[in-house]
């Protein structure tokens, strides 16, 4: 079954969400497709919920492990020199809630803490796949 568009007044069959012609969203498209639409933007939302409490998660670990080693190594102070700076920056990133950088990474997994850089490269790589 067809009907007109609303907007530009051309055809369109039954069914459709938009006009062809005109783009403009169809009043007539089924109940089930509405439904099923709901379904996916719900579904989406909680999908972003559950990476955004694993991000924080990943956070926390990330912060908890970076401070335990610059604590840890405070015996020594030269390594402090660097352990410091990056334990702040880590928790900057974090709280900016942007990319650690594959760089600053490595270098929290050489000379901070190995756990904390495979963490940074683990929440980097899931966040840019979203």
């Amino acid at each position: 079954m067809k009907h007109f568009c609303h907007h530009c007044g051309k055809e369109v069959e039954n069914g459709n969400k938009f006009c062809p012609s005109c783009g403009a969203l169809q009043d007539n498209y089924s109940d089930d497709d509405r439904y099923e639409e709901a379904e996916v933007v719900n579904s989406s939302k909680k999908d972003d919920k559950v990476a955004s409490e694993a991000q924080t998660g990943l956070d926390l670990a990330i912060k908890i492990l970076m401070v335990l080693s610059t604590v840890a190594f405070g015996f020594a102070l030269i390594p402090l020199i660097w352990m410091v700076p990056m334990t702040m920056h880590a928790f900057k990133q974090a709280e900016k809630n942007e990319p650690y950088g594959i760089g600053f990474s490595i270098c929290s997994l050489i000379f901070v803490n190995t756990i904390a850089g495979i963490l940074m490269i683990i929440r980097d790589t899931y966040k840019t796949e979203k």
